[in-house]
């Protein structure tokens, strides 16, 4: 892994490392964002509604849900990022 990084580094400068730094974190921002507030939204609304029953499997299906809406929204980002990192390989 060195070596390649070393070649990498002489070859197209050091900067070349983190050629991908900036589509990834374009990509997992956004999604975090949306995944933690629903997430934390959702979990204080079921929780609520459910304290008395003492039922937890709603907050993992929360966490699906909120999970899956923020990866569809980020999926569009994530091709960037994809085509970003390896158009250079």
């Amino acid at each position: 892994m060195n070596l390649v990084r070393g070649e990498l580094a002489k070859s197209a400068g050091w900067r070349s490392l983190w050629r991908g730094v900036s589509p990834t974190l374009w990509r997992d921002v956004p999604f975090s964002a949306i995944y933690w507030t629903c997430y934390e939204l959702e979990k204080k609304a079921i929780l609520a509604r459910n304290a008395a029953s003492g039922v937890n499997w709603h907050v993992g299906f929360t966490s699906f849900v909120c999970g899956a809406s923020s990866g569809v929204i980020a999926a569009v980002l994530d091709r960037k990022s994809t085509r970003l990192n390896s158009s250079h390989t």
